[in-house]
């Protein structure tokens, strides 16, 4: 393979050997027809030996389109057996004591015809490769498992791997120096080390020496090597002269492009004081950020917590201020809040901002609103006002027990006899009070004979008519009157729902007349016994 006087290299000679004959092919003649050798590279019942053939895979895809199929690698059979040295020399010596002469190794195989020595060099190559294959592969055999072989089958694996290698056509990048011929590359092979200036001049040949050799189609190392262009990054010369001087011997398309080659030089030298200017001023920024927030913090530390209060000065700019508003605010607390918010703005987002200044003001426990603590304030809002007119009127009512007096003064007022059947609930008497209104008196429900139900809140006028149905005889008095008659009462009749109604008609007149507080003086000793009748339990079960 020759890539020394080309850019991307080209294939000018191949060498196979088998078990009785040597081959040399001259590529350069029959390239065309190299491809009916895939027949035998692609057969997996044949085993191809390499050694080193990373490459040569490559090579072979590129120029003639060959794919290699089963191959055996001697290079990863010396790692595998772990070797000393992995080179064909070394192996050439151990399995054949053969030294192998390599002075021809950077050759121009290009020259037709091909000088004898040349000839042998290439075809000595080749000759000795099946007998180090035989020899490795039985040693590796020895040294693996019987049952597994692990050993062999590693080889293989990894000689798997390097066959199934594709060539990809390498691209420059300039600006991260990635890739095998980038500049990044051939820095750190080189080593050393480079100030901002001397660095961007190093990136800035590197990429001119790429240049020229596309376009010349020569190889990167014939246009400049590695060491001359390390010399000029360090030394930085700006005239042609000094560009001569560092490049010894000075290559030919080196002397043509000295002056060219001269101002990029000037110009990466330029642009790299001004990168290391600015690299300077942004690590001097970012320290004075740095410091400046372990400030901040060290005085927030000290300080404590602080409350930051919304619209200050940092909100002022995006900020228009509104006419100033107040509030009346009412405080469950017992005290009138009134309120100012001087600072009443929208934002330029849209949104708006309040800030209200409150001020309380503490009124006497239990005072009512309206009052004279209030009206000191001049709260004249609705809700003050309602509160005030609500506190008045509550002042005015008096809770009255019902009793049978009102009773009295409704019929009074309707004109109603005493004996009017179909009484109402009617409440009981309580205290009376001089500023007590006078409250009109309900009216009466109405009601049939059958189901008459009468709720007489009243305790004394209730035991009234139950002493008045119990009797069996003799009178009894309540409220000054006298009550007669012995003859027996009848029991009414219990209807379906297993209650007994009871007739109330009988204790009409009792209620109406008396105050209900006599007792009866015929009423049994057995009477006592029994359970008090209860009408509004009556009146429920009357409901349901």
């Amino acid at each position: 393979h020759h890539d020394y006087r080309t850019f991307q290299g080209f294939t000018c000679l191949m060498q196979i050997s088998t078990r009785t004959e040597d081959f040399v092919i001259d590529t350069l003649v029959l390239r065309k027809q190299m491809e009916v050798l895939n027949s035998s590279f692609t057969n997996e019942k044949i085993v191809k030996v390499f050694h080193g053939a990373e490459m040569d895979i490559q090579w072979m895809q590129r120029d003639f389109g060959l794919y290699i199929v089963n191959l055996f690698d001697t290079y990863h059979a010396s790692h595998v057996l772990e070797m000393p040295q992995h080179g064909l020399a070394f192996l050439l010596m151990k399995y054949c004591n053969v030294a192998a002469d390599k002075s021809f190794q950077l050759a121009d195989w290009r020259i037709r015809p091909l000088p004898a020595a040349l000839l042998n060099y290439a075809r000595s190559d080749t000759h000795y490769l099946l007998y180090i294959y035989d020899r490795m592969r039985n040693e590796i055999l020895t040294n693996s498992d019987p049952t597994t072989h692990n050993l062999l089958h590693v080889a293989l694996k990894r000689s798997e791997q390097t066959a199934l290698k594709e060539y990809r056509k390498e691209v420059y990048d300039a600006e991260s120096g990635d890739g095998p011929a980038g500049w990044r590359n051939a820095l750190h092979r080189y080593g050393g080390v480079l100030n901002a200036e001397q660095f961007s001049v190093f990136r800035a040949i590197h990429g001119w020496r790429d240049h020229i050799a596309r376009e010349e189609d020569e190889s990167p190392r014939y246009v400049l090597g590695t060491h001359m262009m390390w010399a000029l990054a360090t030394r930085m010369p700006t005239e042609s002269a000094g560009v001569l001087g560092c490049c010894q011997p000075v290559p030919p398309l080196v002397r043509l492009h000295a002056p060219e080659l001269a101002v990029i030089i000037e110009h990466a030298r330029v642009e790299g004081l001004k990168n290391r200017e600015r690299k300077e001023a942004e690590m001097k920024k970012i320290e004075e950020e740095k410091a400046e927030r372990t400030r901040k913090w060290e005085e927030e530390r000290a300080r404590g917590p602080l409350h930051t209060r919304f619209g200050d000065d940092a909100e002022a700019e995006d900020s228009v201020a509104l006419p100033a508003v107040t509030v009346a605010l009412a405080s469950a607390s017992g005290r009138v809040t009134t309120a100012s918010a001087p600072d009443v703005a929208f934002r330029r987002d849209g949104a708006s901002v309040v800030k209200v200044v409150v001020q309380h003001y503490p009124t006497p426990f239990g005072s009512l609103a309206g009052s004279d603590a209030d009206s000191a304030m001049d709260v004249t809002d609705d809700d003050a006002l309602a509160r005030q007119k609500a506190a008045e009127i509550r002042a005015t009512l008096f809770l009255v027990a019902p009793g049978p007096h009102l009773l009295k003064r409704k019929r009074a007022v309707d004109g109603e006899s005493a004996d009017t059947p179909g009484l109402t609930s009617l409440p009981s008497p309580g205290p009376s009070s001089a500023n007590a209104p006078s409250l009109p008196a309900p009216t009466p429900a109405t009601t049939t004979a059958n189901d008459d139900v009468i709720v007489i809140p009243d305790d004394d006028a209730i035991a009234s008519v139950k002493r008045n149905k119990r009797k069996k005889g003799g009178g009894g008095n309540g409220g000054g009157g006298n009550g007669g008659g012995g003859a027996k009462a009848k029991r009414p009749p219990i209807d379906e729902a297993g209650f007994t109604p009871y007739d109330y008609s009988k204790a009409q007149a009792t209620a109406a007349s008396g105050s209900g507080s006599g007792s009866g003086a015929g009423s049994s000793k057995a009477d006592k016994g029994k359970k008090a009748f209860d009408p509004f339990a009556a009146l429920n079960e009357t409901k349901q």
